[in-house]
Parts: structure tokens; sequence; C-alpha cells
């Protein structure tokens, strides 16, 4: 959901941050990358993440994608970039 609030497929950050983030120890972070890396969806270089395979990463995300997405902007109203719209 990350690069839903990109203009991009770049995302700068460390492993260490988003370890931060989700409050999982950075090598959980790093395995997890690995995996999306060697099914071809993402690119890991130093300090980004790079989006190769948008509609491979929301379908394994499964029903979960969208979910908070739709909530803020039922709140709120702020509209962000979702699949359909890509």
């Amino acid at each position: 959901m990350y690069f839903d609030r990109l203009d991009g497929d770049e995302l700068r950050v460390t492993h260490d941050a988003l370890a931060f983030v989700l409050d999982v120890r950075r090598s959980t972070i790093i395995d997890a990358l690995h995996i999306l890396e060697g099914e071809g969806m993402i690119t890991c270089k130093r300090g980004s993440i790079v989006l190769r395979n948008r509609p491979d990463l929301i379908k394994l995300s499964g029903p979960l994608y969208g979910l908070a997405e739709a909530e803020y902007q039922r709140l709120l109203g702020a509209n962000f970039r979702l699949a359909e719209s890509c």
C-alpha cells in the first residue's frame, strides 16, 4: 500500500525503517523481501524497493488489499491510487 501513495515505482526506505513501522525484526523484513524479489514482484537496492509486478503483489495480499484505503476514503474523502485505477 506504500506504492499507492507514491508517484512512481520506487520506495526509498531502509530495512530498519520497515522493521520499525511493522514492529518486526529486521531479519523478518529481509526474509520477506527476498521472497518477493525471488518471485519477481520487487527489486531491492540499497535504501530502496522498486516495484516490478504490481498485479501479482496485489493478488498475493488477497482480500486485505484496499481495506484501509476504502475506510480512509469513506471517513475523510481522500483518494488513493488503487489497483482498479492503475
